[in-house]
């Protein structure tokens, strides 16, 4: 027997509004719709469809931008775990989207009591915001102005490098003779001259790493390795100061816990509104 929904197109129906959707959670939501037995319920639901297309006649769509299920990067930081970059851009968008809605409110000629009570529940938490947006680049990187010490450390591993590659140059200069080649290579992360097998007495160092054919020996020159070695001294302190700071905001978002599960909440029954109210302005229904 043919299913009655079916017959209703009700399933097409929920497919064609779930479209309009821009997070996935909204999507599955309203694909797994079922009709609304609570009369009050029923009501409520009106009430908020018919005040979200009053808004999008006057006002334009809400500015909601896509943004992913943080759910479970709110119970890892809840456990005290240490979220990246990029999970931290999550939290960011989520946080922008509460900000969008609670600005496209703002001073607005209308009195959808229902649907303005819903929106007021989104509570933005602006030091969050603030902080992570200070720390972390749109690629989910700890930026050098995260904080002083962050920045001093990646001045001095620039200055390092730069000391390193200028020194090396000059060394392959003075020992052209007994280089393979003349390019400067990278072996296990230090930079090396690839040296005659026959001339290794010449330039004194580590070797890294033969070639296939053992004609060449990667070397890493001896005035070099000290230089390399606090490199890798600092590269690690630049490292452990990154921990730190993704910790640290990783435990300002364990305090918002609740407010950032809550929003996430509303702003997924939001999506479901008003892609269909969006569906409905699209049929001037």
């Amino acid at each position: 027997m043919k299913d009655i929904y079916d017959t209703l197109e009700f399933n097409q129906v929920k497919n064609l509004i779930s479209e309009y959707c821009v997070s996935m959670m909204a999507k599955e939501l309203i694909v797994s719709l079922k009709p609304i037995e609570d009369y009050d319920d029923l009501l409520l639901q009106q009430q908020y469809l018919d005040q979200a297309m009053q808004l999008i006649y006057h006002y334009g769509r809400l500015p909601l931008a896509p943004f992913d299920d943080v759910e479970p990067l709110l119970k890892k930081a809840n456990k005290d775990g240490t979220l990246l970059g990029q999970e931290l851009l999550a939290i960011v968008y989520l946080l922008n989207n509460v900000k969008e809605v609670k600005e496209y409110l703002e001073d607005k000629d209308f009195d959808g009591q229902e649907l303005l009570q819903l929106c007021q529940q989104l509570v933005l938490p602006r030091q969050l915001l603030a902080n992570i947006n200070h720390c972390i680049d749109s690629s989910g990187n700890v930026v050098d102005n995260a904080s002083s010490k962050l920045k001093q450390l990646r001045r001095q591993i620039l200055n390092l490098e730069t000391n390193i590659r200028n020194r090396i140059e000059k060394i392959k200069t003075e020992n052209k003779d007994y280089l393979s080649q003349e390019n400067v290579a990278t072996r296990n992360n230090h930079l090396v001259l690839p040296v005659k097998a026959g001339s290794k007495g010449n330039v004194k160092g580590i070797v890294h790493a033969l070639s296939a054919s053992g004609q060449t020996m990667f070397v890493e020159p001896e005035v070099i390795v000290q230089m390399n070695n606090q490199l890798v001294n600092v590269k690690e302190e630049e490292r452990r100061e990154v921990l730190r700071i993704l910790k640290l905001l990783s435990s300002q978002v364990k305090d918002n816990y609740q407010d950032l599960r809550d929003n996430q909440e509303l702003l997924v029954e939001l999506d479901v509104i008003f892609a269909k109210a969006r569906y409905g302005v699209k049929l001037n229904a």
